[in-house]
């Protein structure tokens, strides 16, 4: 069944985090929110050639790949699986996988998590799975084919132990983003960006500040001029003026994914 003409994606849309401004505490301590940019010039290349830095894995090396979180497809290319570093999911999506692997057809598609010869699987893709699943489930005999080949398939593999969960295996508190997922991500041509806060990582501040500004200006006009209430509300205005200029003014620190003796050397900037 054909779920998605992959080769008609932009592969821009897939070079990028599923979330911005996700926290990260960097080996020195500090606390702060990234944001993750796409070069112009990576944007015009495909994502399989994007996304090099990102080890696949086949029906054949899976079993001996690291211990941890998967997503997984399998597709007329075959078995694919690409761990997750945490919930950014940047170049691990399942739209990822196929656009990768140049699938056009994809017959499950999922998360998994591995442990030794243990293995946890779903079919949690929304890209692929949860269309299929909604149509078609009322037919039992279905969902059980389709599971019976997916886990026959992980045996085949050389997993003894495989288990069926319908919930999600990438969350923040398992899955939080690190210092080291960002250095990889600079290694590969990405620019990082830290922010000291969320709300001016994702411009809620300025966005809050304008509207708030709007609103009081507005509501001038219903003052006397010379009242005390008109005083108040003109340095209200002016106080939220200055506000915003320093929120538009705020340059973040660019992360160059040094060590921690080269930070000290002040190799990220404020």
């Amino acid at each position: 069944m054909r779920f998605l003409n992959i080769q008609n994606v932009p592969a821009s849309r897939y070079n990028s985090p599923k979330l911005q401004c996700s926290p990260v505490t960097l080996r020195d301590g500090t606390k702060a929110y990234a944001k993750i940019n796409l070069l112009s010039e990576l944007a015009k290349r495909p994502t399989n050639e994007v996304l090099t830095f990102i080890p696949l894995f086949t029906r054949d090396t899976f079993r001996t790949a690291p211990d941890g979180v998967y997503t997984w497809i399998l597709s007329d290319k075959g078995f694919f699986a690409n761990k997750v570093h945490s919930i950014l999911e940047l170049g691990t999506l399942h739209l990822n996988l196929a656009e990768h692997t140049a699938a056009s057809y994809i017959y499950g598609a999922g998360e998994c998590g591995k442990m030794g010869g243990t293995l946890e699987y779903n079919t949690l893709s929304g890209s692929f799975m949860v269309p299929l699943i909604r149509k078609y489930s009322n037919n039992v005999d279905l969902d059980e084919r389709v599971h019976s080949t997916i886990e026959h398939m992980f045996g085949a593999m050389g997993f003894e132990t495989i288990i069926r969960v319908e919930k999600t295996l990438i969350d923040k508190e398992r899955m939080p983003l690190t210092e080291d997922e960002l250095a990889m991500y600079v290694r590969a041509g990405y620019t990082v960006y830290l922010y000291d806060r969320e709300t001016t990582c994702n411009n809620k501040d300025k966005l809050r500040i304008e509207a708030e500004l709007r609103a009081k200006t507005a509501a001038l006009k219903f003052f006397k001029k010379d009242t005390e209430q008109y005083r108040k509300a003109e340095n209200y205005i002016q106080t939220l003026q200055t506000e915003l200029e320093t929120v538009k003014g705020y340059v973040p620190k660019l992360y160059k994914g040094g060590t921690r003796k080269r930070r000290r050397a002040l190799n990220y900037r404020k």
